[in-house]
């Protein structure tokens, strides 16, 4: 299965360069919730700029740079979109959390099953967005209201 995590504000902003805008720690609590155990996956450059895995998860690293490595026991490179579709896609053995940056969920949003959005209640100045998407191609399974944003969990229908 293929899932996604996202923080979004308003304006559906994720960041600026590589790094997130805001700091809402239950929103950082949440996330480690959702992903701990789990497989993760980021673009190269939202990877370079967290520095390191996250604990208690395995990472996998899309990138076009076939000089990009990254050694480390819990981290795979890969350079293929297709693999990671082919391994995961309506596979229910199998989760993989796609987990930024604009680029790769702009790539992966056609093909995810279930997206995680937390809904910031702000607005904030960035330069990365989260693509546009069909609100009628999914569903709202669950809710959670938080001080500053609502978690929501949506699945394709």
């Amino acid at each position: 299965m293929i899932k996604l995590i996202v923080a979004y504000d308003k304006n559906r902003l994720i960041g600026k360069g590589d790094k997130l805008v805001w700091e809402i720690k239950e929103d950082l609590k949440h996330f480690k919730k959702e992903t701990e155990n789990q497989t993760i996956l980021f673009g190269d450059i939202t990877f370079t700029g967290i520095g390191k895995p996250l604990p208690n998860r395995k990472t996998i690293i899309l990138t076009l740079d076939k000089s990009f490595k990254y050694n480390h026991k819990d981290v795979t490179i890969e350079y293929d979109i297709n693999n990671i579709i082919n391994t995961y896609k309506n596979n229910n053995d199998k989760n993989i959390i796609i987990a930024g940056g604009a680029t790769i969920y702009k790539l992966f949003l056609p093909f995810v099953d279930e997206m995680i959005i937390s809904h910031i209640q702000s607005e904030y100045e960035g330069d990365k967005y989260f693509p546009k998407w069909n609100t009628k191609d999914f569903f709202v399974e669950f809710e959670e209201k938080h001080n500053g944003f609502i978690v929501k969990k949506y699945k394709r229908k």
